[in-house]
């Protein structure tokens, strides 16, 4: 109950609305089927269930964020129902994505690179480089693969030069609404 608490006080403190209301208890139903489910199967390992996890993992956090930036229950729905209904394209204006396939062409480079280049833990080194934690802290292991730091900065750098001359006018930062 207390993840719960804790991450619908998160949603309201990123927005006074019921999308953020709703974006932080779904975070907080997150946590805890996360935690049953490990209680129930443990800790599991090999490829296959990585990939089933990691994929539910993102399709969870996806819906949620949907939430998190839709004006009202309205906006969300008709982007889910874009996002899930094949062929619909729902009241959102995400048709030009869509038909466009660069949008498509950038997602599927997003997870490549998400899931090739080296997360933040293995560019810090971490834990060697927490002094005074064990190397096994939290059930992470020591990283083993290096870090390609240039291939990984052009990789990086090209992906957001694109993402940043696709993007539509953002409108008003979020924030600033409140």
């Amino acid at each position: 109950m207390n993840l719960i608490v804790t991450m619908v006080l998160g949603g309201l403190w990123h927005g006074a609305g019921w999308t953020f209301l709703c974006w932080g208890t779904l975070h907080g139903l997150y946590l805890v089927v996360n935690h049953y489910w490990r209680g129930l199967v443990g800790r599991r390992s090999g490829a296959a269930y990585r990939v089933f996890a990691w994929t539910m993992t993102m399709l969870a956090v996806v819906v949620a964020w949907v939430l998190f930036r839709a004006d009202g229950f309205g906006t969300a729905a008709s982007v889910l129902q874009s996002m899930f209904v094949p062929g619909s394209t729902g009241t959102a204006d995400v048709a030009p994505l869509v038909a466009r396939g660069l949008g498509w062409a950038a997602v599927a480079i997003g997870i490549v690179a998400v899931v090739s280049l080296p997360s933040v833990l293995e560019i810090t080194r971490y834990p060697w480089s927490t002094p005074g934690l064990p190397i096994e802290h939290d059930g992470l292991v020591p990283v083993t693969r290096t870090v390609p730091s240039l291939v990984a900065a052009v990789l990086l750098g090209l992906v957001a030069a694109v993402a940043f001359a696709k993007l539509p006018d953002p409108g008003v930062f979020l924030y600033f609404n409140f």
